[in-house]
């Protein structure tokens, strides 16, 4: 099945060989890291109206969110501020499909064709910087470069004051939905098809297979030697600066990214973590997660957050827990387990039944407890 181009350059990633918690010396609290129970993250919206919040995270105090509703709002650690509209060039509307925060100072979301920018605690307003095509990913790994990619298989780059005209680099699906920038001279974008092109500063590759036809549902690359892929089957795909590796199932994952070679993190749709140390892949049971995970963002080994479509939000980090002395190490996400991944993957926690999703130029609706995708309605400029 294939994934909606919503796409989460959004793909996040952790990197700790093993997850301690720290004991307090003769105390009954102990504090460990763990999953946060879900969360509202914008209290004025109903879960009905399926805002589905992306997110990026500069640092455990600073993450932005923002939804299909035209609103952003911001983490500082503690709470979520209430959302800020932002609405879109008339005749559009502004329905945000990615962000990306290289700093606490410096933000670019998307949605439509249009692109604003973070900056002194502001936004922007609205700029129309693809007219060819709905931007479905941005990836910036700094506040001088970033590069977006659209539904119609196109991208487009920026260098700190303006964007390039959006330029066609893959013509073999139906548009491109993921997008991983390591550096101003090195990013990876991901087709429908699971077929990936590489940007070297200046061109973009054909696009060549990955993985099977299901589509890659979580692409993160911590730099130009190390990528990491998962795609709709539950294939995960480690790349090495040259070639991909042989896919191995971990089960079913809705994101994820690398902060190094050695740990990345993705977080399922069935209540499973998963985790890659630098060889293999293990997979944590018993995460709380919201239901049909939609996005993860960390911006440390010991802090993360995930979304779901309804606007509820996980948040992985530091808690107390009750414990008694003993200096034992906690498990990873509080009270799950951990085993390693061959060809048996861990059983769904939270969410058993299947979850829908929809290929590229169509959305999840639903009606009378049923989902179904429905092509989404494009808004056309009124001619002269």
């Amino acid at each position: 099945m294939k994934r909606s181009l919503r796409c989460r350059c959004v793909v996040v990633v952790v990197a700790a060989a093993v997850l301690t918690g720290a004991l307090a010396s003769g105390s009954a609290m102990a504090s460990e890291l763990s999953w946060s129970a879900p969360q509202r993250i914008d209290a004025t919206e109903s879960p009905r109206e399926y805002p589905s919040p992306v997110l990026s995270c500069a640092s455990a105090s600073f993450c932005v969110a923002v939804d299909q509703n035209s609103n952003a709002l911001t983490f500082n650690g503690s709470s979520w501020t209430a959302p800020a509209s932002i609405k879109g060039s008339y005749p559009f509307e502004l329905r945000f499909t990615s962000v990306s925060c290289p700093t606490t100072a410096f933000c670019v979301a998307v949605g439509e064709g249009q692109a604003v920018t973070y900056s002194a605690g502001s936004w922007s307003q609205p700029t129309s910087i693809d007219s060819v095509g709905a931007l479905y990913a941005v990836s910036c790994p700094s506040a001088t470069f970033c590069a977006a990619v659209d539904s119609g298989g196109n991208a487009l780059t920026y260098n700190g004051a303006s964007w390039t005209a959006p330029s066609q680099v893959d013509t073999t699906a139906e548009g491109i939905g993921l997008l991983s920038c390591a550096s101003s001279s090195f990013c990876i974008a991901a087709d429908t098809e699971g077929k990936t092109t590489i940007y070297n500063g200046s061109s973009w590759t054909t696009p060549a297979d990955t993985t099977e036809p299901e589509g890659i549902g979580g692409l993160s690359c911590a730099s130009s030697s190390f990528c990491a892929a998962i795609d709709w089957s539950g294939n995960a795909l480690t790349y090495n600066g040259s070639a991909w590796s042989a896919p191995t199932n971990i089960g079913s994952a809705a994101a994820a990214s690398c902060l190094s070679s050695s740990f990345c993190m993705a977080v399922g749709i069935n209540g499973n973590a998963h985790i890659y140390n630098g060889s293999a892949w293990t997979t944590e049971t018993g995460v709380s997660s919201p239901s049909e995970g939609d996005g993860l963002a960390c911006a440390s080994s010991s802090f993360c957050i995930a979304t779901d479509m309804r606007g509820f939000a996980i948040t992985f980090a530091e808690h107390e827990s009750a414990g008694g002395g003993g200096g034992s190490i906690p498990p990873p996400t509080g009270g799950g387990s951990t085993s390693p991944v061959g060809g048996s993957t861990a059983p769904p926690i939270a969410t058993p039944h299947h979850r829908l999703r929809c290929k590229p130029g169509y959305r999840k609706v639903r009606k009378h407890g049923k989902a179904r995708c429905v092509k989404r309605k494009r808004h056309r400029r009124a001619r002269a």
